[in-house]
């Protein structure tokens, strides 16, 4: 296959040359490949642009390269504004939902049936997004063993269905059924 060297003038003092095979090759247009197949069609594009500026560069399309290493990552982004926090409008079973319509954009339904989160997706009635799983983590592990509360000094409380036997004077009896 021949090779040809094309010199695109970008301007007086821009010029982009390179050697390709007469074969397809892409010109870059307004940062968009241009699949081009014949030097013919190639000037066509340069004759029909509104500027010769927006031509960057022409790329010999031939064989794919070996892909390239992945890149480091990038710094940390800056943390966003704080965000409003969950608030549920409504809820109940999944029947109850229709009740609600034609409540406005952004109301809140939860399905307590079927643990499902439900928003209003417009004012037009009973336009909902779709399901969101509404799920409950696990009972997280029981805290430590809080301080010493203050000596009770009242009287005496008992709560029971019998009159206390041997309560001290001024004791409060709560009588319970039995």
């Amino acid at each position: 296959m021949d090779q040809i060297d094309i010199t695109v003038v970008v301007n007086e003092h821009i010029a982009v040359s390179s050697i390709v095979d007469e074969a397809a090759f892409s010109v870059v247009v307004n940062g968009d490949p241009v699949q081009v197949n014949t030097l013919e069609s190639l000037a066509l594009l340069v004759e029909n642009a509104e500027a010769q500026e927006i031509i960057q560069s022409v790329i010999n399309v031939g064989i794919k390269g070996d892909k390239g290493d992945v890149g480091d990552t990038g710094p940390q982004g800056p943390q966003g504004p704080q965000g409003e926090g969950l608030h549920i409008d409504a809820t109940g079973a999944a029947i109850d939902k229709s009740s609600y319509d034609t409540e406005l954009e952004n109301f809140s339904f939860l399905d307590t049936e079927n643990d499902l989160l439900y928003f209003k997706a417009s004012d037009t009635s009973g336009d909902w997004s779709d399901p969101v799983a509404f799920v409950q983590g696990p009972v997280g592990p029981e805290g430590p063993e809080g301080p010493a509360g203050a000596d009770y000094t009242g009287p005496e409380i008992y709560a029971q269905p019998t009159e206390p036997v041997g309560a001290a004077e001024g004791a409060i009896w709560i009588q319970t059924s039995s």
